[in-house]
């Protein structure tokens, strides 16, 4: 074999291309599967869209604060399709150790043990994409009590046992309580219904429709159950819309 004779010239542009090439950028090496599979719960990573099931509980709705609204949340496990490696039907399966806590934006809770859509932001919260579902903003209602406000009339508000809601509605906003003691609280906006005597509206049906108006007094509707604080007008509450005749005084 015949020896290479370098000058030094030769031997200067060598030790340059040998630093260079060292100080060279090297790209990532490919990530290993095992490795890949664990980022699914990293929450750093880009918005994406996913399928979660909620638990028994369901979502609760977004509660409407001031200043800040806070979302409902519930822990839902997030599952995946995969083809049956038998059938090649397609399945839906839970990711084993994979569950989130997932955010409801909306003012109508979401109902428990269902398949929902989900989408991780950029930074990393879970949200409930959930569209098209029932207006739940119409009930019929029966009076239950009326605000005892000495020399006012007409009287400002009443709470109400809530009689029926719109279909695919579990709760109405602002609703209390439970079973048949649903309860919320009803406006006389148009102070044109609650303008009898207390004894005489007790017991009456009407309907009323969850609406917004910036013309109206500065009151919180509450829960149904309690007077409420002043909170400054636009809130949205419950409007009646309509009142049945005391069928013991109406000819």
């Amino acid at each position: 074999m015949a020896l290479v004779d370098f000058s030094e010239n030769d031997l200067m542009v060598l030790k340059q291309i040998i630093t260079a090439v060292k100080g060279g950028r090297v790209n990532t090496p490919t990530r290993p599967t095992s490795e890949r599979a664990l980022t699914e719960n990293a929450d750093h990573q880009a918005p994406e869209t996913y399928i979660a099931k909620t638990p028994s509980g369901g979502i609760p709705a977004l509660t409407e604060s001031s200043p800040d609204e806070q979302p409902g949340s519930a822990t839902c496990d997030i599952y995946q399709i995969l083809d049956d490696p038998v059938t090649g039907v397609a399945e839906l399966q839970m990711v084993t150790g994979l569950n989130k806590i997932v955010y409801n934006l909306t003012t109508d809770a979401i109902d428990g043990d269902t398949l929902i859509t989900v989408t991780r932001t950029k930074f990393g919260n879970w949200m409930a994409m959930v569209s098209g579902g029932a207006a739940c903003d119409f009930i019929r209602f029966r009076i239950n009590s009326v605000d005892q406000v000495p020399f006012q009339c007409p009287w400002q508000s009443a709470v109400v046992d809530i009689l029926a809601r719109p279909c695919g509605c579990t709760v109405v906003p602002e609703e209390a309580g439970t079973g048949t003691a649903e309860t919320v609280r009803v406006f006389d906006e148009a102070k044109c219904h609650l303008d009898e005597p207390a004894n005489d509206l007790v017991g009456r049906i009407g309907y009323a429709k969850y609406m917004i108006g910036e013309e109206r007094v500065a009151v919180d509707p509450g829960t149904g159950t309690s007077t409420g604080t002043t909170t400054g007008s636009g809130d949205c509450r419950w409007e009646i819309t309509s009142l049945c005749c005391n069928t013991n005084t109406c000819t």
